[in-house]
C-alpha cells in the first residue's frame, strides 16, 4: 500500500495516490494484519477496523469503534491484531478486544506497564506482566504460563526451545 488518507468516513488507501492526513482522534496507525478472507485488520490509536479492497488497489477502511460500548471507544494504543481462526483480536494498553465478526468481547487488565504482543510460528500471544502468557485462541485468551515462571519484565518475544526474549 503505498498512501492512504483518513477521509471522513474512514481510511481510503490507493496504491497510486499515496498521501497522509488525520482524523478525530485516531493516528499511530502501528497493527496490520492479514484475514483469511482478503481483509487487512488494522489498528491505530483509538481506531480498530480493516481494510477491503473496494477496486483493484483502492481499499476502504471500515471502522469497528461504534461496535464498541461507548465507555470503550477510546482505545488508546493498539500494539498489535491477529486473526485466530473467525475471530479478530485487538492488543491494545491495558484490555484486548476480541471481535468475532459481529459484537465485541472486551478483557480489561489491571497494567502497570501495558501489554505485550507477541507472535511465535502461527500462534499468537500476549503477555501480561501481572498474571503471565496467554496464548489467543477462538474461544478466548488462554492463560498459559503464570507470572510466577516468568521474568518480571515484559517479554518481547518467544523463540523455540523455550527461550524468552524479554526487556529489562
Amino acid at each position: 500500500m503505498a498512501g492512504c488518507s483518513l477521509a471522513e468516513a474512514g481510511y481510503r488507501c490507493s496504491t497510486a495516490n499515496p498521501a497522509v492526513i488525520s482524523h478525530g482522534n485516531a493516528y499511530a496507525l502501528r497493527a496490520l494484519a492479514f484475514g483469511e478472507d482478503g481483509r487487512l485488520w488494522a489498528g491505530a490509536f483509538n481506531e480498530v477496523g480493516y481494510f477491503k479492497e473496494e477496486s483493484l488497489g483502492v481499499f476502504q477502511y471500515h471502522s469497528l469503534v461504534s461496535q464498541l460500548p461507548k465507555e470503550h471507544q477510546l482505545v488508546g494504543n493498539v500494539w498489535a491484531c491477529a486473526q485466530v481462526g473467525r475471530i479478530v483480536y485487538f492488543v491494545c494498553h491495558d484490555k484486548v478486544l476480541r471481535w468475532d465478526g459481529t459484537s465485541f468481547q472486551i478483557h480489561t487488565l489491571a497494567v502497570t506497564t501495558r501489554l505485550y504482543p507477541i507472535k511465535m510460528g502461527d500462534e499468537f500471544w500476549f503477555h501480561h506482566v501481572e498474571t503471565g502468557l496467554y496464548r489467543l485462541a477462538e474461544a478466548g485468551p488462554q492463560l498459559e504460563i503464570p507470572a510466577s515462571s516468568l521474568p518480571e519484565a515484559g517479554i518481547l518475544g518467544l523463540a523455540g526451545q523455550g527461550r524468552i526474549v524479554a526487556r529489562q
